[in-house]
């Protein structure tokens, strides 16, 4: 048994094991979709659908109301349904330090431009790159990510 109070999860495939874990779980949605393929995207819909009736899986979250009504129309429980929309909330980053104190803070340089992505960066093929070596490797630009398929920084 893991030994978490909740899951929170995007991935069809982490969601079934949470479950089966009997983790408390709530999945997140931000398209019609679980992936690009047609016969995985039928296979983790019916998974979803199905795992959505268990006691188990206690959210379904949306970004949008429309896509949260998408997901009622198939089969998703209302009452497990939240709206939650993208956003940042910009009081929390009113009173903060300056930009040397927080470069300092977490270490990083501070001569060089910094650009961070955080998401679902994925390498598709072999002449797909890293944003890094996609847009050339500057000297004074420090590239950083973090996704489940790639880490490291150039």
């Amino acid at each position: 048994r893991m030994n978490v109070d909740y899951c929170l999860t995007r991935s069809p495939i982490y969601v079934h094991c949470a479950v089966r874990q009997g983790v408390p779980t709530l999945v997140e949605a931000h398209n019609s979709t679980f992936h690009d393929s047609r016969w995985l995207n039928h296979l983790y819909r019916a998974n979803i659908l199905r795992i959505c009736r268990r006691v188990e899986l206690v959210g379904f979250v949306a970004i949008s109301q429309n896509l949260a009504d998408f997901w009622v129309k198939e089969g998703v429980p209302k009452e497990k349904t939240l709206v939650l929309h993208d956003g940042v909330d910009i009081d929390e980053f009113r009173d903060v330090p300056d930009v040397k104190t927080l470069r300092r803070r977490l270490g990083l340089p501070a001569d060089r431009k910094i650009v961070v992505y955080t998401g679902s960066f994925i390498l598709i093929e072999k002449k797909d790159r890293a944003p890094g070596e996609r847009l050339g490797r500057r000297p004074r630009t420090m590239w950083t990510w973090g996704t489940p398929q790639i880490r490291g920084a150039a």
